[in-house]
């Protein structure tokens, strides 16, 4: 049996109009839609229930409740087909039985792998803190465009206009036969032939891209007389210790995964060195001149993605990694606000005008990636949902694999999956700096 046998499209996307996707920026189909408030309703009765803590989720914008729901959709029609077809062992869940003797009841931000009683250190006195490892925020899907995945696969359809190179060759200029037509601009090509004669015509062309869902999934292990230890000691759960870890663990990887997709995917790169080229006249100037050149470059992929045959759209966003949006903070003339200490990871560049001594401000959303990001990278790109760039399309969010005790160990294995797809539909629309040495 197939995966994709037991993770069938659910019965409220039947009517939705891609064949393997439901946008999330758009109406929802019609049945979808009708149990969209429940479905909200219930998740947040679960997380009550879960974490003692009341969330409103409808305060969430709508595209992200759309995205919440459509995903308990795709489990919902995942235990339905399993139960259907005899196959309760591949439920995504666990064993509640065991969840219960695990004693996972809270959750904690840390991460430990193989437990042992060792490895909980006892304190009989006072504790002044408890220090856990602190992560980066996870901001991908912020550049992505959100669509949910209703099964393993889909496809991205791409329309082109083509010249059919029939007639004479008043297109020679610009066109072969079934070059693109939005690569070039031959107005000679309909002008009238002489009489009798074929005009010059044009073809359309759809071809598909496949999009296969990408599995990403983690473990963890501990052993009973460690998890009793961390309880008494620390009033806590290494059940929920680690699950809430892999959840973590799995989101920077998918952070790092869609990062990569964008460097590798970037339909122009320019460089600029920290170090003037020698005999240059940058390099007896003062060093603000070279590094305003840097702020220069940025300017320059934007031009380039308006020019861009698949471009023809301004960027919205500069992203990088610390040292990258390092160097911007010292690039002049522009002003990059910082929103440190509570935010460390989003920021704006204005560009700074010699002309009336104002900003244009919040010209580029600036994003910094504490890690994941390619070293010394910028990259200027355009997010639109209503055009996208890139997509990530999740089809089986985060999801525990359950709990197993091993009675003649005393040991405790358990696990989470996820499964997504992810493709860049506009090279052109995403434009790298590299930053040299």
């Amino acid at each position: 049996m197939q995966i994709s046998d037991l993770c069938p499209k659910p019965e409220a996307f039947r009517e939705a109009r891609g064949d393997g996707f439901v946008h999330t920026t758009g109406r929802m189909p019609r049945q979808a839609a009708k149990r969209h408030p429940k479905l909200l309703a219930k998740m947040q009765q679960a997380y009550s229930e879960c974490y003692g803590v009341d969330v409103d989720l409808t305060k969430l914008p709508s595209n992200q409740q759309r995205l919440l729901t459509g995903l308990a959709e795709n489990m919902l029609a995942h235990n339905k087909a399993a139960i259907s077809a005899g196959r309760p062992d591949t439920l995504l869940s666990g064993d509640f039985g065991a969840l219960s003797k695990a004693g996972l009841s809270e959750m904690y931000r840390t991460l430990h792998e193989n437990v042992t009683t060792a490895d909980i250190a006892a304190f009989t006195t006072q504790q002044l803190a408890f220090v856990v490892d602190v992560f980066a925020e996870f901001m991908a899907p912020d550049l992505f465009t959100t669509v949910i995945m209703t099964g393993p696969t889909a496809y991205v359809h791409r329309r082109e206009l083509q010249r059919d190179g029939g007639g004479d060759d008043g297109c020679a200029e610009f066109y072969d036969a079934d070059d693109a037509l939005v690569d070039g601009l031959a107005p000679g090509c309909s002008e009238c032939p002489t009489e009798c004669t074929a005009a010059n015509g044009i073809d359309v062309v759809v071809t598909a891209e496949l999009v296969e869902a990408e599995c990403r999934r983690l473990k963890g292990t501990f052993c009973i007389p460690a998890n009793w230890h961390y309880s008494s000691q620390y009033g806590g759960s290494l059940a929920a210790v680690l699950q809430e870890g892999i959840e973590i663990e799995l989101r920077r990887h998918i952070q790092a995964d869609l990062l990569a997709l964008l460097d590798a995917n970037a339909g122009g790169t320019r460089t600029w060195n920290q170090t003037p080229a020698a005999g240059s006249y940058f390099e007896t100037a003062h060093p603000r001149e070279w590094k305003a050149e840097l702020w220069v470059s940025v300017k320059a992929a934007n031009r380039a993605m308006l020019g861009a045959a698949q471009g023809r759209v301004a960027a919205t966003h500069v992203i990088g990694d610390i040292d990258a949006i390092g160097h911007l903070e010292d690039a002049v003339p522009m002003e990059f606000t910082d929103n440190q200490p509570g935010d460390t990871a989003t920021g704006q560049g204005d560009e700074t005008s010699v002309f009336l001594g104002r900003t244009k401000q919040g010209r580029y959303k600036v994003m910094r990636f504490l890690e994941g990001m390619p070293e010394d990278t910028l990259l200027v790109l355009n997010r639109n949902d209503a055009d996208p760039t890139a997509i990530y399309a999740p089809w089986i969010p985060i999801t525990s694999l359950g709990v197993l005790q091993y009675p003649d160990t005393a040991q405790v294995d358990l696990g989470a999956i996820t499964l997504y797809g992810s493709v860049v539909t506009r090279s052109d629309r995403i434009q790298e700096v590299a930053i040299g040495a």
